[in-house]
Parts: structure tokens; C-alpha cells; sequence
């Protein structure tokens, strides 16, 4: 199932996937590169990781291609290192063709404690917006 827009729940999603024969469920956030990082869980779990948020390094973010932590980006000694939650988009929701029984949802992350940084999409939205990311490699 391919959740059509953001009213399609979490748990319907997971339901229909059950009754499809998904057993596992991939949590995906995206690096900086679009290298999708993930974590996978067994379906039974990903209800209850909807609701609380999977952990996951708040780094992973901003991994460059060799999987090191872009220096000066507030996502690795700046917060000790900590994880942030992965909390599914329903509507990314798909099943993953290429392995046996698995569907997938691209996440939010957030951070677990509100003196934290803003969500990482909220972060990428601002720096585009102010023209922080630039397709200008010549720098």
C-alpha cells in the first residue's frame, strides 16, 4: 500500500501491510547526499515506534560520503552526540520491491527534549530558504 496523502494513518498503513505479509518495516531518513539511513524493525514494533519515535544517531543527517560528521553543522559535539526520534510520514509509506516482505516510511526526525534544535526538515527548509544551501559548487 502507498499511503495517497497525509490523512492515511500510521496504523492503517501498518494494518493493510500486516494482511499484505509485511513483516518488516524500514525507518529511512535521508544524509545530506540522499543516501537514505535506516533502521529496520519488525512490524509488530512499528506501531508503538510511530507513536514514541525510533532512535537513531542526530548525526546520521549530516554524514558526508565517506560517513563522517560535516564539522559546524549543531549535529555532533554541539549536542554530545545524542540521537534523535524517527517518527514516520504516512504518506511516504511503500512497500520496498527489492526485499521479501518489507515496507517503508521516510521520517521526521526530532529531537527527544525541547532544548534542542528544531526538526532537521525545519533546519534544511531555513537554510534554503535563506539561500544557506546553494547548488554553487565552484565555492
Amino acid at each position: 500500500m502507498i499511503a495517497e496523502d497525509k490523512s492515511t494513518s500510521v496504523e492503517r498503513v501498518l494494518s493493510e501491510w500486516k494482511k499484505g505479509g509485511v513483516r518488516n518495516v524500514r525507518f529511512e531518513l535521508p544524509d545530506m547526499h540522499g543516501t537514505s539511513r535506516t533502521k529496520i524493525v519488525p512490524i509488530e514494533h512499528a506501531a508503538r515506534y510511530s507513536v514514541d519515535g525510533l532512535n537513531m544517531y542526530g548525526g546520521v543527517a549530516v554524514l558526508d560520503s565517506r560517513s563522517d560528521v560535516v564539522p559546524g553543522t549543531l549535529y555532533n559535539e554541539e549536542v554530545a552526540y545524542a540521537d534523535q526520534l524517527l517518527h514516520p510520514d504516512p504518506s511516504t509509506a511503500a512497500i520496498v520491491p527489492w526485499l521479501e516482505a518489507t515496507g517503508r516510511f521516510i521520517c521526521d526526525a526530532r529531537w527527544p527534549t525541547a532544548n534542542r534544535w528544531p526538526p532537521l526538515r525545519d533546519t534544511f527548509s531555513r537554510a534554503c530558504s535563506s539561500g544557506a544551501a546553494s547548488s554553487d559548487t565552484s565555492r
